[in-house]
């Protein structure tokens, strides 16, 4: 694969808020490209890549991640070459000796999954994880198990 790289970084500063993006361009052989870029502004990180083949398909991801005060809420898109979008949203929370994770993706055909886990450090050289994931049908599935930590 023959590597073109484009690659910028600039820092603006509008108002007090620093933006830092990035870009990067691949070339294949047989005339596909793969683009890159990532963005920062404030708390917010987003990252966004494009694949289009040289008979015209294009494949495109967009996905955002924003510090908050308790954690990070996280958000994604991808669109395939015929039209169909997966979007995915979640959550990581840090609160004392826990963080806690949930999330909900969408496929293409509106089927919805959503799961949430715990990992817990109990204090006393173990550490806790639980999490549940229901499918799209309705389905769940559960587990917890506590674990020492390696020393």
């Amino acid at each position: 694969m023959k590597k073109h790289l484009q690659l910028a970084a600039v820092v603006i500063l509008g108002g007090f808020t620093p933006v830092l993006f990035a870009q990067h361009t691949i070339h294949g052989r047989r005339g596909g490209t793969v683009t890159t870029t990532v963005s920062q502004k404030g708390n917010s990180v987003t990252g966004t890549a494009t694949a289009a083949g040289a008979r015209g398909n294009t494949a495109s991801a967009t996905g955002t991640a924003t510090k908050t005060r308790s954690g990070i809420d996280e958000s994604a898109t991808v669109s395939g070459p015929k039209g169909g979008a997966t979007t995915a949203t979640g959550t990581t929370t840090h609160t004392g000796n826990s963080v806690t994770q949930s999330g909900t993706v969408i496929g293409p055909r509106g089927g919805t999954t959503t799961g949430n886990g715990t990992i817990t450090n109990n204090g006393n050289g173990t550490v806790t994880t639980s999490g549940t994931v229901t499918g799209p049908n309705g389905q769940t599935q559960s587990g917890s198990k506590t674990r020492t930590i390696p020393q």
